[in-house]
């Protein structure tokens, strides 16, 4: 008798529970849930995307590559990133441009370069400022800053005990190396002036990027000021 009791209730309990689900998909309907939820839920728990070189029970695909970066230009120019309706390099660009022409054309008015040698020398050198600035710039852009291939692994076996291993590329990591979508060889950080990060490649390009940028800002904005005090007054 209790078995049959206990039956019954269990029963009625199932229906009572399908009889919800079904009162809410009806009101929610399939449409509520993403449909990438099934892939968020069965992604594994990692945590970080790198850790310690695993250990012998596991079984990792490591491939020995001779390469130790992988030669393709820059992602920066290939990014879909927007702010606004330009690309940021653009946009970065675009102020190098201005700068250089409003300090261009406030020297020419004051100190004009065919009229004494002052003027001349002022404006040689604000310009080749402002052209090494755009050099250093585009190339810091365009080299990037070195990455290490997919599944990259030392040529000797016994180094890996004291590498990390990256869980998102499925290869090790050189000594200063960190991953920024990729395993960037000696990372430095990550400069949204040209949306790319600072490594081993372009890391000569940067700083002479910044030099040369600091020292032209410097020159324009002494000949703006002069050139608003000499409007003004």
């Amino acid at each position: 008798m209790n078995e049959n009791r206990t039956t019954k209730w269990s029963t009625r309990e199932d229906k009572v529970v399908d009889s919800k689900l079904l009162d809410t998909k009806k009101r929610h309907g399939p449409s509520d849930r993403h449909e990438l939820d099934h892939v968020i839920d069965n992604q594994p728990r990692t945590g970080d995307c790198c850790s310690n070189p695993p250990t012998e029970g596991s079984h990792v695909r490591v491939v020995f590559s001779p390469g130790v970066q992988e030669k393709r230009p820059s992602d920066a120019f290939m990014s879909a990133r927007l702010l606004g309706c330009a690309s940021p390099l653009i946009q970065r660009a675009r102020i190098i441009k201005i700068v250089t022409f409003m300090t261009v054309h406030c020297s020419s008015m004051w100190w004009p370069p065919d009229k004494s040698l002052a003027g001349f020398l002022h404006l040689s050198v604000f310009l080749s400022l402002s052209g090494l600035t755009l050099y250093h710039f585009m190339n810091a852009i365009y080299l990037g800053p070195g990455y290490l291939p997919p599944g990259w692994a030392p040529e000797n076996a016994d180094h890996t005990d004291s590498l990390q291993f990256c869980n998102t590329c499925q290869g090790y990591k050189a000594p200063r190396t960190h991953h920024c979508r990729k395993c960037v060889m000696k990372m430095d950080h990550h400069c949204p002036w040209i949306n790319n990060c600072v490594g081993h490649k372009n890391h000569a390009h940067f700083a002479g990027f910044l030099f040369f940028a600091v020292c032209g800002c410097l020159l324009a904005s002494l000949t703006l000021s002069c050139s608003l005090y000499r409007a003004l007054n």
